[in-house]
């Protein structure tokens, strides 16, 4: 039966009585029907109105009801008060969870730790707290977080404090900061982090659609985590599917067609326990070791993104050289001079499909001819060339190594996958033995130890190589070179004959071209027909290159020499112009090597190659990517790892790289051990060899008897700075302790007194409304507290009765429980319209006295908690 023709014939009927109306909207009002249903406006009720769809109908509803209806209203009132901030504290946490632990990468909060969480706990307790608790609550958070920051400050110093906040924005913007600090701007990060999260949370009240979208965004950001391979925690991912299903289920309870109360936030926070334990779930349920590979998505991701990568590289690139145009320093005319400006653009991929001991330098492309400014491939001969060098050097390893070959060469084998990238050019190490296409086959000539495509070639490009890697930086690899090598002191025989070199390009690499031993001999004379040419330096210079090449007597040891020299210069990515006076490569190395002394890896590979051309060495300029390879997995390739570098011609072992630019030696030269035991001794005496004199032996002692010193005294020297550390603090905290007590007792005088004179300035009403307050909650210490649909007159005896067993030895009418005057004057205030006077609220604050003694005396710890209370101004 609808509610309004129940209501009529209640009104019509024999239960027309106000009592009976009162009971039957009170029912209804348990049932929250009354917010969608009830049309009344004003219903008599016995000698007053009752205003029922009104604010406080406690107020003005008499009759057998007692206020049940208007105390209901009161409590959902409070009810809903305590929702909103539970509701607010709840999102604003999830949120804040899905902001750290899903951003931890790069938010600049490093990992998440239980001390940042609490951290930002912290914080979110004392936003709502300011947001939610009333006055009293709001000074004492805010006097948490002044004693918060003001200990922070005390012990840190003033000084150090505002150097902190000054240093925390360069941090934040990547630009500066102090390492030592790292963990304060975590913190204070974090605090931040908080701080918006709870802000954004507000907006999000007030505008769902927001909340939706940032909630529908989620699940492709996890989407696009989980095709590239970017790293969530899995808390994060626990914090944001929790935030989704939330924000699901407020759109669900607002879109429901069934009758609904319309308190959105109280239905919310019914189910925020199971979200709790949801999430707890998620975030113990332990990670599998291999998550689930998505193979389906991410095979549709990846053809799809390689579609699109190939159709926008062809119309940003056409058929451009990707790497002059994309890297700053380099170009494919080799230019030389200004600033060098490197950028970060992915451009391949490398991975070693065997595992290789040492890091990978990809030719790209090879120089013969500088004119002082710049360089240029001026010789395309020798299709064969890069095949030839290496047949050479693998023939001379093998005639001198014999069965320890791998003293000298490691076979590699290397997979290459262009991305970002468009270029003309075969990337590839030297000593390159195969190359092959993937997909189809590579199409590629030989110009002048360059690997040239047919076309054009950019994105999703791929080819496999091998190649051998020489164990450069090893001693007993450079005394190979010496004694192969032609027209060294040292070599009796040559290594490495023609007819063994033919030998190798026939049976290993399958040739349809019938090399003959002229073909070898074409390759060395052009070698030194176009990478030697005749080098005329200055007076000055070549008095320079007398002296570091000085007590060098074979072709390697010059090299060396000429490498170390260059090593010890200044490098540099802004060296500036080059002078208008360099015209030729005589007037640069007059301007580089004798007047500027710094620059970048183009200097000193062009300084490189000058110099032995000098010697009479042939020489070359070459560019390409330095790549540091570990292990066997993909490694990008930047457009920042462009690089150049020189290599020198010995006969007899083909073309070998050297490393001038200071900084690359250790990633060029990573040699391994060697398994020869007469070759590895001799390497290790040689090594001892070069410390020199009894005295220099001496020196290294002394310096590691006074390493071990320093050592020894560190922990020493720890412990003191530790002590002094804390004897600072205690120091400090002793002056900052009384500072800070007594500021939060005047805090506490401040606040009673302002108490004391909002109370005298309260109307009689408003005095016995808050005496009345104060005797309620001494009450429920007791054990009294008013019942959720408890009337006030049945409180009043519940009271009486209780109060009563406690006062044995009293008699009824004498004690407390014949008294509880303040309940019965409230009640007449309320219901009867009562004008209060001075006897009625002297009558509670007497009443309110005898409650505490019976506090006092039947629980001493509530007594002492509320006297505590009382004191920290939350009663008053």
């Amino acid at each position: 039966m609808p509610l309004r023709i129940r209501v009529r014939k209640l009104i019509s009927g024999r239960e027309a009585s106000g009592a009976g109306l009162c009971r039957f909207l009170w029912r209804q009002s348990w049932k929250e029907y009354y917010r969608k249903q009830v049309r009344l406006s004003i219903v008599e009720c016995g000698a007053k109105k009752c205003i029922f769809h009104g604010e406080r109908a406690e107020q003005d509803c008499a009759g057998s009801c007692g206020g049940r209806v208007g105390r209901s209203t009161m409590m959902a009132e409070g009810l809903v008060f305590r929702e909103k901030g539970i509701y607010r504290l709840a999102n604003a946490g999830l949120l804040t969870g899905v902001v750290l632990f899903g951003g931890e990468g790069f938010l600049g909060t490093g990992d998440m730790n239980a001390s940042l969480a609490a951290a930002a706990v912290m914080v979110l307790v004392l936003l709502a707290g300011l947001n939610f608790l009333p006055l009293r609550g709001k000074f004492f958070c805010l006097s948490a977080a002044a004693l918060g920051v003001g200990a922070a400050v005390t012990t840190a110093g003033v000084q150090e404090a505002f150097l902190f906040l000054r240093s925390y924005f360069p941090w934040l913007m990547g630009n500066g900061g102090y390492e030592e600090w790292a963990p304060g701007y975590a913190f204070l990060q974090t605090a931040v982090i908080a701080l918006l999260c709870y802000l954004i949370q507000m907006c999000f009240e007030k505008m769902a659609r927001l909340k939706l979208l940032f909630a529908a965004l989620l699940l492709p950001g996890a989407l696009i985590a989980l095709l590239t391979g970017r790293q969530v925690s899995h808390l994060g991912m626990a914090f944001g599917v929790c935030y989704v299903v939330t924000a699901y289920a407020e759109w669900a309870e607002e879109h429901w067609k069934k009758v609904r109360s319309g308190k959105q936030k109280a239905y919310m926070l019914r189910i925020m326990p199971f979200l709790a334990v949801y999430l707890l779930l998620m975030a113990c349920m332990p990670v599998p070791e291999e998550p689930y590979g998505w193979p389906l998505v991410k095979n549709i991701y990846s053809q799809l993104r390689e579609a699109f990568q190939v159709y926008t590289q062809k119309i940003r690139w056409g058929s451009r050289e990707g790497f002059g145009m994309s890297f700053s320093g380099f170009s494919e005319g080799g230019e030389l001079g200004g600033d060098l400006t490197e950028t970060a653009e992915e451009a391949m991929t490398v991975q070693a499909l065997n595992l290789t001991p040492v890091n990978v330098y990809l030719t790209g492309m090879v120089y013969d001819t500088f004119d002082g400014r710049q360089w240029w491939q001026t010789y395309h001969g020798d299709p064969e060339g890069v095949f030839l060098d290496t047949a050479e050097t693998l023939c001379a390893v093998r005639a001198y190594g014999g069965q320890y070959q791998r003293d000298y060469l490691h076979d590699v084998k290397l997979r290459i996958c262009f991305r970002d990238f468009n270029t003309g050019y075969v990337f590839a190490p030297l000593k390159v033995r195969e190359i092959s296409g993937e997909d189809e086959a590579l199409s590629y000539t030989c110009e002048g130890g360059s690997l040239k495509l047919e076309d054009y070639q950019g994105y999703g490009t791929a080819y496999e190589l091998q190649y051998y890697q020489m164990n450069g930086g090893q001693e007993e690899f450079y005394r190979f070179l010496e004694e192969c090598s032609d027209g060294s002191a040292q070599s009796g025989a040559a290594f490495g004959t023609d007819g063994e070199i033919l030998e190798e390009l026939r049976q290993k690499y399958g040739r349809e071209r019938d090399f003959s031993r002229e073909d070898v001999a074409a390759y060395r004379q052009n070698i030194y027909d176009n990478y030697l040419g005749g080098t005329a330096l200055s007076e000055e210079m070549a008095d320079y290159l007398k002296r570091i090449t000085a007590g060098a007597e074979t072709d390697v040891e010059k090299l060396r020499a000429i490498e170390r020299n260059l090593s010890s210069f200044l490098y540099t990515q802004t060296p500036g112009e080059l002078p208008g006076w360099v015209t030729d490569e005589s007037k640069f190395l007059d301007y580089f090597l004798l007047e500027s002394r710094q620059g970048y890896c183009t200097y000193f590979a062009t300084a490189f190659v000058i110099l032995a051309r000098a010697e009479g060495i042939p020489a070359r300029y070459v560019q390409g990517f330095c790549v540091p390879v570990e292990g066997t997995e993909e490694i990008p390739v930047y457009s920042n790892m462009a690089h150049a570098w020189p290599e020198a011609y010995l006969p007899g072992t083909g073309w070998i790289p050297f490393e001038p630019t200071p900084g690359y030696g250790g990633v060029r030269y990573t040699p391994w051990k060697l398994s020869r035991p007469d070759a590895a001794a001799e390497a290790a005496s040689g090594e001892k060899g070069e410390v020199g004199t009894e005295e220099a032996q001496g020196a290294d002692m002394a310096e590691g008897e006074a390493g071990s010193a320093e050592e020894a005294l560190e922990p020493e020297q720890e412990a003191e700075e530790d002590t002094g550390r804390i004897r600072r603090f205690l120091r400090l905290l002793g002056y900052a302790l009384p500072v800070i007590l007594a500021g939060y007792a005047l805090l506490l005088v401040a606040d009673n007194a302002w108490g004391r004179y909002r109370y005298q300035r309260m109307s009689g009403e408003e005095k016995f409304k808050l005496e009345v307050s104060r005797n309620l909650k001494i009450l429920a210490l007791l054990g009294l507290e008013r019942g959720e649909w408890e009337t006030l007159q049945e409180l009043r005896d519940r009271c009486r009765g209780r109060i009563a067993q406690m006062e044995d030895d009293v008699p009824e009418d004498a004690g407390l429980a014949g008294q509880l005057r303040f309940i019965e004057n409230y009640e007449s205030m309320v219901y009867g319209g009562r004008s209060v006077n001075e006897d009625m609220i002297t009558d509670a604050v007497n009443e309110r006295h005898a409650l505490l003694e019976l506090l006092k005396r039947e629980r001493r710890w509530a007594y002492v908690r509320w006297q505590m209370r009382t004191y920290l101004v939350l009663y008053r």
